[in-house]
């Protein structure tokens, strides 16, 4: 599945798992036949993103690695992974721009920018980095996943699972403002709306 918020003309906030939405309120997403976003252009493309288990992609020289064993001072490869999917954006550069994120649950929220464009984050990985069907789950809060005008940007094999909101808000897996996101084998899964204000 690939969204581009210029197609979508009602409000420039598009925020998935709202319960009208198609894929909401705790479905699941399996959309792997579909082609990834072009990118834009002046980006790379990566062909990893089509065979994440090569041996050539799960290469520390090109990619950063995460698991929930990993250090928050580890240095994002195989042998050392670092603890959390945020710390890893933090260590993005040209030369890696692959993420790759082991099974297990990761307290933490996560907030995408423009400068992580053309970066892809891939699940599906056991945590000795054997292909497998676990998918990492993220989300602490009742929005923990949000891409802010990110242009070329693959999520693939992950789950979000957003908490009940409070009074008056929404809960919503995945919320994105701008750009392009494409996601293959994602699940999302939103938590309760909050009550509204008596009338």
């Amino acid at each position: 599945m690939t969204l581009r918020s210029p197609g979508f003309s009602a409000s420039p906030l598009i925020s998935l798992l709202a319960c009208a939405a198609a894929i909401a309120c705790g479905s699941t997403s399996n959309d792997s036949a579909l082609p990834a976003a072009a990118a834009p252009e002046g980006a790379a493309v990566d062909a990893c993103t089509d065979t994440p288990s090569a041996s050539t992609c799960l290469d520390d020289e090109s990619a950063l690695f995460v698991s929930p064993e990993g250090s928050a001072s580890g240095n994002g490869s195989r042998a050392k992974p670092l603890d959390t999917l945020s710390r890893a954006l933090t260590r993005i550069d040209a030369k890696h721009r692959r993420i790759y994120v082991c099974e297990g649950r990761y307290a933490e929220d996560v907030t995408l920018e423009a400068k992580h464009a053309g970066i892809a984050i891939i699940g599906g990985f056991s945590c000795d980095w054997v292909s497998s069907d676990a998918k990492p789950t993220f989300g602490t809060s009742a929005t923990p996943f949000k891409a802010n005008d990110v242009t070329n940007l693959l999520l693939t094999n992950i789950a979000i699972e957003a908490k009940d909101a409070a009074p008056g808000a929404s809960s919503i897996g995945l919320q994105i403002r701008g750009g392009d996101v494409t996601l293959r084998r994602v699940r999302i899964k939103a938590g309760k709306g909050g009550h509204g204000a008596a009338g």
